[in-house]
């Protein structure tokens, strides 16, 4: 069975995403898929034609740029990860974490500023100190600052509207990250928790540090918190990252989910 790797990509994570396809094409071969890495740059229109013209049945692809989804769902291509409805919430920060709140789970406190909204500091007053002001429809960690004091924060907007007209502003959680991988559909399969690591010398997963070959995940392998975390299926009904407290943890989750799109 062919893997086509959607890779690549206009946006300022390209690189990030280039480095992810190499990975995942590594590993796909081990378990036994033939994987294709499919770029896809400014004659996009072009690739993702080709790609249509070579799919053959049994083949799926595992699209790593965010927008496609619709065209793959539309061509009746079966691919891994969300469905467009779902993608498309899940690459809005912002909307995400409105979600999550409307279901009463936690995640830290926020402020979302939509184009050409000028920041109210009142409205930081339960944010903790640092602050994370990212864009909000921009992925792995660019256009991201860690901002210490209220004095830095127009900066760091700037730099988050120079990617995304609409920035997010984010408390900081104080935790450590712990990460789980998910497929929801009609079968539900769960990773083991992972314990993410930050690079010596990084403090925070900026996207430099994300680029680095030393950053690693410590598998925690029959945790407390992976028998709280299979009890609670509704935490993996959309696809995002979490930040929360577990009973008994103290720990921020980050929940990738994807849905299977592969039809009979």
């Amino acid at each position: 069975m062919k893997m086509y790797i959607l890779s690549g990509g206009l946006t300022q994570e390209q690189t990030t995403i280039r480095m992810s396809a190499d990975r995942v094409s590594k590993t796909a071969a081990e378990i036994g898929y033939s994987p294709v890495i499919v770029p896809v740059g400014h004659q996009r229109q072009a690739t993702l034609t080709e790609l249509v013209s070579k799919y053959r049945e049994g083949d799926v692809v595992l699209p790593l740029i965010s927008g496609v989804e619709g065209f793959l769902t539309a061509m009746d291509i079966p691919y891994i990860g969300s469905d467009p409805t779902a993608a498309g919430i899940a690459a809005n920060k912002g909307l995400f974490n409105d979600l999550v709140r409307s279901w009463g789970l936690g995640k830290v406190p926020y402020v979302r500023l939509h184009e050409r909204q000028t920041l109210d500091l009142r409205s930081l007053q339960d944010v903790r100190y640092p602050v994370f002001v990212k864009p909000a429809r921009l992925g792995g960690s660019n256009g991201i600052s860690k901002v210490e004091r209220p004095a830095d924060l127009d900066a760091a907007i700037s730099l988050a509207r120079g990617h995304d007209t609409e920035v997010l502003i984010e408390g900081f959680a104080g935790t450590v990250e712990i990460e789980i991988a998910a497929i929801c559909g009609e079968k539900s399969v769960f990773s083991e928790p992972g314990l993410v690591s930050i690079p010596e010398g990084a403090d925070w997963h900026s996207s430099a540090a994300k680029q680095t070959s030393t950053m690693s995940v410590e598998v925690l392998r029959d945790s407390a918190l992976a028998s709280t975390l299979y009890r609670k299926p509704r935490t993996f009904s959309a696809v995002g990252d979490l930040v929360g407290k577990t009973p008994g943890q103290d720990a921020q989750l980050a929940v990738w989910t994807a849905f299977s799109k592969h039809r009979q």
